[in-house]
């Protein structure tokens, strides 16, 4: 008996932090407070996409262990996509498609989504509303 409350103890004690841990993670989600800019991986470990989250404007960055001549961020694009709307953080949110270069960037209040692609070459590098 002393052996089955001892477990039982022992699983209340560490349940407790782990539930309380949880809930503040929830609560952060939840939060009408949502950032300026965002990173989002890609499936590349050196290449982020930093989105400003009001304006739809997004770079590609490139982190390094190595060298810091092999960090860079360069734009994707620079063209405010909010303007004559509501300027409101979390406007807008990037969502990974299944191929690694693509996302979809989509406006969180009106719906309109574009494609952006990301690319080591300026070239590949592109952002296209989808109609």
């Amino acid at each position: 008996m002393r052996k089955l409350i001892s477990t039982l103890l022992f699983f209340v004690i560490v349940s407790v932090p782990l539930f309380a841990q949880n809930t503040a993670t929830e609560e952060n989600v939840d939060s009408d407070e949502s950032p300026v800019y965002q990173l989002y991986p890609t499936q590349n470990m050196w290449t982020f996409l930093k989105l400003d989250t009001q304006t739809g404007r997004i770079w590609q960055v490139q982190w390094s262990l190595d060298d810091a001549s092999d960090m860079f961020q360069t734009s994707l694009s620079i063209e405010n996509l909010a303007i004559g709307k509501e300027k409101k953080n979390g406007r807008f949110k990037l969502v990974p498609t299944t191929n690694m270069y693509n996302f979809l960037l989509l406006d969180q209040i009106d719906g309109e989504v574009w494609q952006v692609q990301w690319s080591h070459e300026s070239k590949n590098r592109l952002v296209i509303k989808i109609e």
